[in-house]
């Protein structure tokens, strides 16, 4: 679900930077969290900023998301396919 969004279409170079928020996950259960994806251009033109961040959480118990064992698989293999969908919309991007 997306959660906020924002598109700079001025030239201010005080405004705040283009960004998409994105949730995931269910509160009932024991695994949610949120991406963020952000474009800022530097001053000028000297190009833009690509940021991406990221956190996991369990909303409904005070107790780790994954055994220890799983932890570590399964946040590298979330994170690599995360970061696969950001390459992939930033070259979708620069195609245009």
């Amino acid at each position: 679900m997306v959660l906020d969004s924002r598109l700079n279409t001025t030239e201010d170079e005080n405004a705040v930077e283009s960004f998409v928020e994105i949730a995931y996950g269910d509160d009932r259960k024991g695994f949610s969290g949120m991406h963020r994806f952000e474009v800022s251009r530097m001053a000028a033109d000297e190009g833009v900023i690509v940021g991406y961040s990221s956190f996991s959480c369990n909303p409904k118990d005070d107790m780790p998301i994954f055994s220890w064992v799983s932890t570590n698989l399964v946040a590298r293999f979330h994170c690599f396919y995360a970061l696969s969908l950001f390459r992939d919309g930033i070259r979708e991007v620069l195609s245009v």
